[in-house]
């Protein structure tokens, strides 16, 4: 059975060699086909820019011990960052981080490496770096924060995670998660 087809010029088509119009050249659909595609890579893009440096709390957050980690935990907080080498980012999130820990007693901060504690990327969940996990003292995981973030983020991320597992309920902070 064979289809035909009318278009708004009253045009036939059969369903072998359909085409959306014949008063569009090659040519105009792939300009409007290349537009399309960098108007959604723009929003993906301004997107994920939006979020990153968001923390967002975490439900039921995973447990990480010093020996996991390979070095011990903070008396208030353990900032967790997970890098890899190529990572510009990292390096910025790594003096943020630096900086605060430095400044602040019972802070402490412990970048690994993504790839070398692969076991450990895969059970968190993470998908990006940088990604910070914030640890209350006991270890346990109470807010996530992917992508670069200034110091002003990191500062609010320690106050809100030791107050509440569940954060403020504040607009600029995401919905909690699960933990996996």
């Amino acid at each position: 059975m064979k289809l035909n087809f009318v278009n708004h010029y009253g045009q036939e088509y059969d369903g072998d060699g359909l085409r959306w119009a014949d008063d569009v050249s090659d040519f105009e659909f792939r300009v409007v086909l290349l537009v399309a595609v960098l108007l959604l890579a723009t929003l993906a893009g301004e997107l994920r820019r939006r979020q990153a440096g968001r923390s967002r709390a975490v439900i039921d957050g995973d447990l990480l011990t010093a020996d996991e980690l390979g070095l011990p935990l903070g008396r208030r907080a353990t900032f967790v960052q997970f890098s890899s080498p190529a990572c510009s980012p990292c390096r910025a999130v790594r003096r943020v981080l630096g900086d605060l820990t430095g400044s602040q007693a019972g802070l402490a901060h412990i970048e690994l490496d993504a790839v070398e504690h692969l076991d450990l990327t895969r059970r968190l969940g993470i998908l990006r770096t940088p990604t910070v996990l914030l640890l209350d003292p006991d270890g346990r995981v109470v807010r996530r924060i992917s992508g670069p973030l200034t110091a002003e983020q990191a500062r609010a991320a320690v106050p809100e995670a030791l107050t509440s597992p569940d954060g403020p309920d504040t607009p600029d902070v995401s919905p909690p998660i699960r933990s996996r």
